[in-house]
Order: structure tokens, then sequence, then C-alpha cells
């Protein structure tokens, strides 16, 4: 039996303030299972990094998202919620997501069919609508990937 390596590890990009759209290139041949997105300004995690994301490879779209709705995913699919603290009373609705999180899950269902299979693309563009709030802006992006081994010659 060949089995797939859980391969996990951390792009980290600098926002400058010369452009909104900033674009990082991914590795390609294999499968992605998500991504982490973490955004911090200053030593800081904030939401005001982050608009959109657009995962694309030339002009085919896999995802695109906004970033304060995927945020609100991530509260509903994840639990990355802040919770008030020492709260003795049921007030979900005020609970805060983390700040900085952005979590693009491809299976959802727990099934490696719906990864994202990147064996037969030339380029992966993970491209971001950003602000520049601060003086040190950080995109700290934690793929997920999944690498298929070769199978063995019979």
């Amino acid at each position: 039996t060949i089995f797939m390596t859980n391969k996990e590890y951390q792009l980290r990009s600098q926002v400058t303030a010369a452009s909104t759209r900033h674009q990082i290139n991914l590795p390609v041949s294999n499968l992605y299972r998500s991504f982490v997105i973490k955004t911090h300004s200053d030593g800081d995690q904030v939401n005001t990094i982050l608009n959109s994301i657009t995962i694309k490879a030339g002009t085919e779209v896999f995802k695109y998202r906004h970033a304060s709705f995927l945020q609100m995913d991530g509260r509903l699919e994840f639990q990355t919620e802040s919770p008030i603290a020492q709260d003795v009373q049921d007030r979900a609705h005020q609970e805060d997501v983390v700040p900085g999180y952005y979590i693009l899950e491809f299976v959802k269902d727990g099934r490696l069919t719906e990864c994202l299979d990147t064996s037969k693309l030339s380029s992966l563009m993970l491209e971001l609508d950003v602000n520049h709030p601060g003086t040190d802006d950080f995109i700290d992006i934690y793929p997920v990937e999944l690498l298929v081994p070769a199978v063995p010659a019979a």
C-alpha cells in the first residue's frame, strides 16, 4: 500500500504600499487540502489587511472569497471565535472571530477527492486584495499539501 504524505509548511510575504493586488506563487503537481492564512501588522494579528482571496491558475479561478465572509465561515465551521471573557450569559451573537485568521478548506466532507489537484497545472497563484495599515505588515500562508507518491511499475 502506498500512502500520500501530508506536508505542512509556512510561506511568509510582506505587504507593501506599492499595490493592493498581492500575488504569491504556490508550488504545483500535488494536492492541496486547505490553506490557513494569517495576517499581522506591527506584531498584532489584525483583520484590516485582507479584503479578498483568490486562488487561480491562469484564468481559471478555483476559489474567490471575501475575507470577512471567510472569517464568518471559519467561526461557524471551525469555531474560530474569541469568546467574551468571564461572561455568564448566552451572548454567542456578540462573540468575535479570532483576528487575522482565514481558513480556505477544499475538503469539506473529509473525502480527499475534493482536494485541489494541481498535478496538471503549470502554475498556481494566490492573489490577495490587501491594505497596508501599519509599517510592518505580513501575510503567513500555511498550505496543507498532500504529496502523491509515484506508482511503482508492475
